[in-house]
């Protein structure tokens, strides 16, 4: 029997007699006058038990105007709440290193719908957006306190029922931890770049957040089986492998040339998603000419306009991301790097808007444990 045999033996297994537990570990209520501003940063201690799946983050916070501005709703809208995510493993590995919408947008394209929508229906019966549990004003434009409120999921393993990436942590001798950054421009005036933001005021002067609570859930699997011997039956390669999202920037940009963004090696990659935050504005693909997806010998993996793009994220997951967010989807053929050396992704802006012009990348890959940290870094 192979190793990938009897791993999946385990699996079936653990799927098979494991409790799923889902525990809330942490609640805490700020007041912004007090602590817990934008800029700030929450350390949540992780609890040491079972195999872990992921975890979920819900945040109700109360917005206004500081006076009688009017405060616009930006793209990324209320998953820009947190800045930066980062979950470091019990070996002190991080796993999860990026910002809120990329929490939130790989989500969609791992579910294939709007993650934590509701959809409009014609049942007579009450069903549809009742409770809100992502919501946000579209303006605001006085001092009342408005409710905002998101929901993040922050996956250890690939799924609930593929375990790779999952972490056994029924341990005495280590500690992870969750680390959550209030967005310090959640708020940004009229002369400030709005892609990062929540709002985005018409005036010099910025919206508030007054309050906020945030809800951490772990998810985990509990009363895992054992083996004839007395040992505990977890799947061991699963646990080997780090299911990873990381984000990087590439700056630099000139019009009409070809730029290129590398993929580290010694990692599996499964999507990536390109931002061009075009000199604080996001385009509808009107300031891109092409990206293309080339190997070390210059080999071209595929090259696609924004048209081409858009048509095969709706084929994932029936809908738009917002413009200026280019998804590609290599889960089906996810990009073996060791297998085809120096793979890059490139891209060729029509026009862009000046020295601030930036491509926000967005990576989620499998990387092994024991190769990761030989591996390059992921470009910046």
């Amino acid at each position: 029997m192979t190793a990938a045999q009897m791993n999946q033996l385990q699996r079936q297994a653990v799927l098979a007699n494991a409790l799923d537990q889902e525990l809330q570990i942490f609640t805490q209520s700020y007041n912004t006058a007090l602590t817990g501003g934008p800029g700030s940063v929450v350390n949540i201690p992780l609890r040491n038990i079972g195999l872990n799946k992921k975890f979920t983050v819900l945040v109700r916070a109360q917005v206004s105007s500081t006076g009688t501005e009017v405060n616009t709703l930006q793209t990324f809208g209320p998953s820009a709440f947190f800045s930066n995510v980062t979950l470091t493993d019990l070996s002190n590995q991080i796993r999860v290193n990026t910002i809120g919408p990329h929490l939130h947008y790989v989500a969609t394209a791992r579910e294939r719908n709007a993650m934590f929508a509701a959809y409009t229906n014609d049942s007579p019966t009450g069903i549809g957006n009742t409770y809100a549990s992502v919501k946000a004003p579209a303006t605001l434009t006085n001092t009342t306190p408005q409710e905002l409120a998101m929901v993040y999921e922050i996956p250890i393993s690939y799924s609930d029922t593929d375990l790779r990436g999952a972490i056994y942590a029924n341990v005495l001798n280590a500690t992870w931890n969750l680390q959550l950054t209030v967005n310090p421009q959640m708020f940004v005036t009229n002369t400030g770049n709005g892609v990062g933001a929540v709002y985005k005021s018409a005036s010099g002067v910025p919206g508030r957040l007054i309050s906020w609570t945030v809800e951490v859930y772990q998810h985990f699997l509990e009363n895992l089986p054992v083996d004839k011997g007395g040992q505990v039956i977890i799947p061991y390669m699963d646990t080997t492998v780090m299911y990873r999202l990381e984000n990087s920037v590439s700056a630099g940009i000139v019009p009409n040339q070809e730029q290129a963004i590398a993929f580290a090696n010694f990692r599996q990659f499964l999507s990536t998603f390109a931002v061009f935050d075009n000199g604080g504005v996001l385009n509808p693909g009107t300031d891109i000419n092409y990206f293309g997806l080339q190997t070390a010998n210059t080999t071209n993996l595929f090259k696609r306009t924004p048209q081409m793009i858009a048509a095969q994220t709706r084929k994932r997951i029936g809908d738009d991301f917002p413009p200026g967010v280019y998804y590609f989807d290599h889960r089906n053929a996810p990009i073996e790097t060791s297998a085809f050396g120096n793979v890059q992704l490139t891209y060729s802006p029509s026009s862009v808007a000046g020295a601030t012009s930036q491509m926000l990348i967005w990576y989620e890959y499998f990387a092994q444990m024991n190769l990761v940290q030989q591996a390059g870094a992921i470009s910046n």
